[in-house]
């Protein structure tokens, strides 16, 4: 399939991507005043974390975690998984035109009857901006009271629009 955008540059075409997001008000301001989102694979574990909040001050959340293909968890419930900056500028939730964290904890509270927590660390910035920021990163994770350690790499992004 191929979509066509007009930029004041000109139109883009992609036919290789496409992604559509709808909404029945503006993103920022209106919706949005901050959101981590992102995925990684580490050992035999691949997930997927959103957690945004509203301009109301309401923080939603959604998670995915899968071993060898098969998903172990997939949910919208509350706290599902939490994720928090941590280092450089850590501020929850973040301020537009602030600096960016060192990597994000992030906290899935029920895989298997298990806590699975990983730290994303960032060692790349491709896309900064004042409101956005694309990361690559390494992704280190384990089972709270367990000792395997699974590590890996992640792609995530940050938007603050306080």
């Amino acid at each position: 399939m191929t979509r066509y955008v007009t930029l004041e540059s000109g139109p883009l075409r992609s036919p290789a991507h496409d992604v559509q997001n709808w909404g029945d008000r503006p993103f920022f301001n209106d919706s949005v005043l901050s959101w981590y989102w992102g995925h990684a694979s580490l050992g035999p574990y691949s997930i997927v974390w959103f957690d945004a909040i509203d301009t109301e001050g309401t923080e939603h959340f959604s998670s995915y975690v899968a071993r060898d293909g098969e998903v172990l968890t997939a949910n919208c419930e509350d706290s599902t998984v939490v994720a928090r900056p941590w280092g450089g500028e850590d501020t929850y939730p973040p301020p537009a035109g602030t600096e960016v964290p060192d990597g994000f904890i992030l906290t899935f509270a029920d895989v298997e009857g298990r806590e699975f927590r990983v730290n994303v660390t960032t060692f790349a910035t491709p896309v900064p901006n004042p409101l956005y920021n694309r990361f690559i990163g390494t992704a280190e994770g384990s089972f709270v009271g367990e000792n395997e350690n699974f590590v890996g790499v992640a792609s995530y992004e940050q938007f603050k629009a306080a």
